[in-house]
């Protein structure tokens, strides 16, 4: 298992913060086959397993997903590892959209 650091246990902090209080978000999607990237605006709902059940007292945060309502209506199941590093890159945030 890999080392955690103070920065990484604070971004995780914020994330669950962020699905506990169904906080508003945006996720910068990387360009496509098109060469057109994307922002995907939504609300965090929970943090749940691959399998997309509740995290229990065994299971790594890390290896986490975030389950985020889109304002088009898709869930979107997001890994914890890749929204650790984006949110200190600010390419994952929360956000005050309308």
């Amino acid at each position: 298992m890999s080392k955690l650091t103070v920065r990484e246990a604070s971004a995780i902090a914020t994330i669950i913060d962020m699905a506990v209080h169904g906080k508003k978000v945006a996720r910068a999607i990387p360009e496509d086959r098109d060469g057109a990237g994307h922002i995907v605006y939504g609300t965090a709902r929970s943090l749940q397993t691959e399998r997309g059940s509740f995290l229990s007292d065994d299971d790594d945060v890390r290896d986490a997903f975030l389950r985020v309502t889109s304002r088009a209506g898709f869930e979107h199941f997001w890994p914890l590892r890749e929204l650790i590093t984006e949110s200190q890159e600010f390419t994952f945030m929360a956000t005050d959209w309308r």
